[in-house]
Parts: structure tokens; sequence; C-alpha cells
């Protein structure tokens, strides 16, 4: 293991396979997003519950993760579009 810090990530992603994110590759998010993000995170992780569970989605969390759906993709799709050309190229 390193002792350095690291400016990149590696992890699996849900095929198995190995990605890489570089800290040189990051788009900023809008701070005025972060709540939307979280909270459509957070509704996500409990529908994915609930699918597992209950073979279905409450209709309340629908609701709340189509309530957020549109404050985090503006929010994405913003960072994507300030970000520079050179930072949208994954390594």
């Amino acid at each position: 293991m390193p002792a350095q810090p690291s400016d990149r990530v590696v992890y699996i992603d849900q095929y198995g396979d190995v990605q890489c994110a570089s800290s040189k590759s990051v788009a900023a998010i809008p701070s005025e997003f972060a709540d939307a993000l979280t909270a459509l995170s957070a509704d996500l992780e409990l529908a994915l519950d609930c699918l597992r569970i209950f073979k279905g989605i409450p209709i309340p969390v629908a609701k709340a993760i189509l309530r957020n759906i549109e404050p985090a993709h503006a929010a994405i799709d913003m960072a994507i579009r300030c970000s520079r050309p050179s930072e949208r190229m994954v390594h």
C-alpha cells in the first residue's frame, strides 16, 4: 500500500470490470445542487432496497426520485459543460 495519497480511485463496476477515476477528470458540481444530489442518492438507495425486499418501489419513493432527478441532471450537465475539454477525457 502506498504511503502517499493518490490522485485516482480504482474500483470494480457492476459488470466486474476495473474502472479508474482520476482527480484530473473531475467536474465541479455547483454547491447549490449538493442537497438535490444527496437526496437523489438516498432515494435511489432506498428504491434499490425496496426492490430487493418488496420487488417494487413505493410510490412516495418514486415521487421523491422524480422530484430530485431534474435538479441533479441539471447540476451534472452544468458541471460537464463548464469543465475544460481536457478534463472531460477519462484517463
